[in-house]
């Protein structure tokens, strides 16, 4: 997965962020042709770009004040999902934390700990 947008949102919210995934994606594309794991470094650097800008940080100013560091803008991502942060903020910071993931791996954390609903493995019954 490159993207997760939790919830309900306006077209023009889905558009702007379908829209960045896929540039994320042609770029890291682009930097980094033939190694997944360089693409994934990407992808972890640009969902944590997005998680500051959400957060009012300007990620400019961050590069530019930590001299462009991927390593020290990890260091400027907090340890654990934030909370009272926006969705999007949210999602952002959990692809920053696990680039890259499968479906069934992200997909219980999305729903109870983003959307706070529950998830159950009981099968529905029928009418």
């Amino acid at each position: 997965m490159l993207h997760v947008i939790p919830g309900p949102v306006d077209a023009a919210t889905f558009l702007r962020e379908a829209r960045w995934a896929v540039d994320a994606y042609e770029s890291a594309q682009l930097e980094h042709a033939d190694d997944p794991d360089g693409q994934r470094q990407y992808l972890k650097l640009a969902h944590a770009r997005r998680y500051l800008s959400h957060n009012g940080k300007s990620p400019e100013a961050v590069v530019a004040k930590l001299a462009g560091q991927a390593d020290r803008i990890d260091a400027a991502m907090p340890r654990s999902l934030p909370r009272g942060n926006d969705r999007l903020a949210q999602a952002h910071w959990l692809l920053w934390a696990n680039p890259m993931p499968t479906l069934s791996g992200i997909y219980r954390t999305v729903w109870t700990d983003i959307l706070k609903e529950q998830v159950t493995d009981a099968p529905v019954r029928a009418r």
